[in-house]
């Protein structure tokens, strides 16, 4: 899921999130139960285990055991035990019961991506797919669920185009087996994912809202309803709906913590959300709680080196940043870079986004040519990944544009501004709040060249695209520097109804948000009206997004 020229990375699933099993057609998954249980089971498992390899003539149920204890020791993030316990199961299958090998496949492929290890995790899933693809007879209702894990795969590894096209694969496959409406909708949260990643936020949220609500009712435990609520707040997150992504953040929290309990990944995705809406809405220090938290549960779960805490790891840097923290945040983003270079490839979204984080903190170190450096080389990954017509790209040059405002070129800033803005246009993505952001960014540059009603013009369109929004924060902030150029313009009576106007959307923010400094300047500023000549300026003006998680 930032401030001035950050970009925070909101999981909001883009390499997390989603780590619900919709399994193959002969697997038993315990998702949904408490660790208590699970480890209970594990060791009732384990026991079962060593009594069949004692018997020959009941390997295939030996096989069915080591699956099923894969999958928990894959859930308790114990990968090497689970890789170990698939493998003794494909051996088992190859002999015995080949036509469930596919499903194997795909089991190693699923482990082998929650580690981090995309390379593998694609050689075995697709392997899986594969095979069923081939069968003569085809089977919808395994063909699905292969599909879905392929969508996921494609998903972490910053492949969205060919996520949607799996997922849609896997709930049409669904639906033509007559599969039930619980099973659909967990397909359905994995297409809305894929289409969020690409920023189709209207289609996404016509398929994740009516499957939220199947998911409500679902008696397959709470572990499914907490992904696919915390999905839905991250899309809202995306919309800018920042209040009501806080809302929905916080109860699906809640329901992880009921499901999965305080020291799972999934529940450092739900922490990673949350801190990201509480970022947006200047709420600093619970932000830093949360996102502190959810890395520390994916260093101890996942590791240091998984992309999962990478993520973690950025998001955290850049609210640092924002707090006051540049040193804490470039040490953060230093070692985000180092270690995604290696563990992600040249062209992962993630890499695009961790480059820009470390451009604009280089930027307040003035290192303003490094700082270009890594800007470009991660607007050139935007333009390979998701081509020059994209949300993605048009936020890459925006971030550039700030970097060449901080070095002294506003007139190559203002050319990178007006590409971006007709990026938006052309896409048809205006009620984007990156769209609203990236319009100020340029009515500032005017600002500053004395075309003020230029500027004017562009805030006037910042202002009615953030309305459609509700009230926020960054709103009434760009109500308030409107005002101020009103006032430049010697239009005082608009002035003062701008001014007014920014004050009631304060008044409609929930109360601690009321209390922040943001909103005591502009009541003040209202009380007075002896603006000093600047726009209100705040570490909660929002001038960026990201790529972040579930």
């Amino acid at each position: 899921m930032a401030c001035r020229s950050k970009f925070l990375v909101a999981s909001l699933l883009l390499s997390g999130g989603l780590f619900f099993f919709c399994g193959p057609a002969h697997s038993n998954d315990e998702i949904g139960k408490t660790v208590k249980t699970s480890i209970d089971r594990i060791t009732h498992l384990e026991t079962q285990r060593r009594s069949l390899k004692e018997q020959p003539t009941r390997q295939l149920e030996l096989a069915n055991v080591v699956r099923e204890l894969s999958l928990l020791y894959a859930d308790a993030c114990n990968f090497t035990e689970a890789k170990e316990l698939l493998k003794e199961d494909i051996t088992i299958r190859r002999e015995l019961d080949r036509d469930d090998l596919p499903e194997s496949y795909i089991l190693l492929g699923y482990v082998f991506r929650l580690e981090g290890q995309y390379t593998p995790a694609r050689k075995w899933t697709e392997l899986g797919v594969s095979n069923l693809e081939k069968r003569q007879d085809i089977d919808n209702k395994r063909l699905s669920a292969a599909y879905n894990y392929l969508a996921l795969l494609n998903n972490n590894a910053g492949n969205f185009v060919q996520s949607e096209e799996s997922a849609r694969k896997a709930l049409a496959m669904a639906k033509q087996a007559n599969l039930s409406e619980e099973i659909c909708a967990m397909h359905s949260v994995v297409l809305a994912n894929a289409l969020r990643q690409q920023s189709k936020f209207d289609e996404a949220l016509k398929i994740l809202e009516p499957a939220v609500a199947v998911l409500s009712k679902s008696e397959k435990g709470d572990a499914l309803f907490a992904t696919a609520t915390n999905n839905l707040g991250a899309l809202y997150f995306w919309l800018g709906d920042y209040q009501q992504a806080l809302t929905i953040l916080r109860e699906g929290l809640r329901l992880r913590l009921e499901a999965q309990g305080d020291n799972h990944p999934d529940t450092a995705n739900s922490y990673l959300d949350l801190g990201c809406a509480e970022y947006k809405l200047g709420q600093l220090e619970p932000a830093i709680t949360h996102l502190s938290h959810a890395l520390e549960i994916r260093r101890n779960k996942l590791g240091i080196n998984h992309p999962e805490t990478l993520f973690a790891m950025a998001n955290l840097a850049v609210t640092l940043d924002t707090a006051g923290k540049p040193k804490q945040a470039i040490q953060l983003l230093s070692e985000t870079v180092i270690t995604g270079r290696r563990v992600l490839g040249d062209l992962h979204p993630d890499l695009a986004q961790y480059y820009e984080d470390y451009a604009n903190v280089l930027v307040e170190q003035k290192e303003i040519a490094k700082a270009l450096k890594y800007a470009q080389d991660s607007l050139n990954i935007r333009k390979r990944v998701f081509g020059e017509e994209s949300r993605e790209y048009a936020a890459g040059l925006r971030s550039m544009a700030q970097i060449q405002v901080a070095g002294g070129s506003p007139k190559d800033a203002c050319i990178l501004l007006d590409e971006s803005i007709s990026i938006y246009k052309k896409i048809g993505i205006e009620a984007d709040t990156n769209y609203a952001e990236t319009l100020e960014e340029l009515a500032t540059i005017q600002i500053d060249q004395n075309d003020l009603d230029t500027a004017r013009a562009n805030y006037c369109l910042s202002v009615e695209k953030q309305a459609t929004h509700g009230a926020s924060i960054p709103y009434a902030i760009s109500l308030a520097n409107l005002s101020e150029i009103l006032k430049r313009l010697n239009k005082i009576t608009e002035c003062r109804a701008t001014m007014e106007k920014a004050v009631s959307v304060v008044d409609e923010l929930p109360e601690p948000q009321k209390s922040s400094p943001d909103c005591e300047t502009i009541r003040d500023q209202l009380r007075q009206m002896k603006l000093d000549g600047k726009p209100v300026t705040s570490v909660a003006r929002p001038i960026g997004d990201k790529p972040i998680s579930e």
